[in-house]
């Protein structure tokens, strides 16, 4: 007989326009709100607070979009509204990490990972992937003619990376380089 699906468990709700959830390795959830100004952090029990403000007083992001955690315990955010990604500490402070690509800027992150070597993939709204080499921050397009790309995620080995392509409802497969700085050949997993 088949398996049935396991039931979900809601740990919290009525959150406004969420996105990008976030696990931080310690049995936190940070969640970007489209719509606020403000991460919502939520713990196992389903509590939640308002845990990284925008502040009109210091550089912060407008509004946060896909988020992932990296090694040190810093949140990288896609600020759609800024057209960047800001990294945010635990001490609240935040940063401008990459807001140009080439000679332009990004016209709308969305998501984003992270390789085994520290770069950062991002998916944006102009159809592209980007990269931003760990290190030096240069960021180059690595993909392009996506219909409104959306998630990203490396395979355990690092070796393909899926892109969710929003307007086709296709999850593409990216075989990536030995070195990890380029894609080597066509995408690899046909539409879903």
């Amino acid at each position: 007989s088949p398996q049935k699906p396991p039931v979900p468990t809601r740990l919290t709700d009525s959150l406004l326009s969420p996105d990008g959830p976030a696990y931080d390795g310690k049995g936190m959830v940070f969640v970007a709100n489209r719509d606020a100004d403000y991460v919502t952090r939520v713990d196992v029990g389903g509590n939640r607070t308002q845990q990284f403000r925008r502040d009109e007083t210091k550089f912060t992001f407008e509004r946060t979009a896909g988020q992932t955690y990296f090694e040190d315990s810093s949140l990288f955010v896609c600020d759609p509204v800024r057209n960047a990604i800001v990294r945010i500490y635990l001490d609240q402070r935040q940063e401008l990490y990459a807001d140009k690509a080439g000679d332009t800027g990004f016209a709308g992150p969305r998501d984003l990972a992270f390789d085994p070597a520290g770069s950062l993939y991002v998916t944006d709204r102009s159809g592209g992937v980007f990269r931003i080499a760990a290190g030096n921050r240069r960021v180059t397009r690595v993909a392009d003619g996506l219909a409104d790309p959306a998630g990203i995620a490396f395979s355990a080995d690092a070796r393909t990376l899926f892109v969710a392509e929003a307007a086709t409802g296709t999850l593409w497969g990216y075989a990536v380089a030995t070195d990890g700085t380029a894609f080597g050949g066509e995408r690899v997993m046909a539409a879903m």
